[in-house]
């Protein structure tokens, strides 16, 4: 786990502070919503695993898949979106694990949500799935795989030309 500078912290909270103020962020759907706002398509899958956050030429995208706890989702929609505003793209950026703990923190501030508390819904949600999908468990590690998160993403562009 990286250590967020105090001075990129206060960044994240300003940006946080003022999405709460100018948006609701009370469910995954308010997220949602923030991010078609921003410009950013939202995909939606019936896959479970962790989300993922693409751009692909000039377009950016939040592949979002099914939740089993509604407050994972959220955690889960606040954090891909983080990645995205918080320029996560740009070259010469910082390393995986910088980037992960930023939109983690960004998420939280957002939402409003302890570690603890998003720690407790990740937890529940892999339960939930490994007693409904026992055979399947360990296809959530890995979360959306880049073919199906492409491939979700040519759908919408051939259904949506740009």
């Amino acid at each position: 786990m990286a250590k967020l500078s105090e001075e990129r912290k206060h960044e994240i909270d300003e940006l946080a502070s003022l999405l709460r103020y100018s948006y609701s962020v009370n469910s995954e759907s308010d997220i949602k919503s923030i991010a078609k706002d921003f410009g950013i398509v939202v995909l939606e899958t019936e896959k479970i695993g962790m989300g993922s956050a693409v751009k692909r030429k000039n377009n950016h995208y939040l592949i979002l898949p099914k939740r089993l706890v509604p407050s994972y989702g959220k955690y889960q929609a606040a954090h891909e979106l983080g990645h995205m505003l918080l320029y996560h793209f740009l070259e010469n950026q910082l390393g995986l694990w910088e980037r992960e703990d930023e939109a983690d923190y960004f998420a939280r501030r957002l939402i409003g949500m302890s570690r603890y508390k998003c720690e407790c819904a990740r937890i529940l949600e892999s339960l939930l799935y490994t007693f409904i999908h026992p055979i399947n468990t360990f296809k959530v590690v890995s979360g959306i795989h880049r073919k199906d998160a492409n491939k979700l993403i040519d759908n919408y562009e051939a259904q949506n030309p740009i």
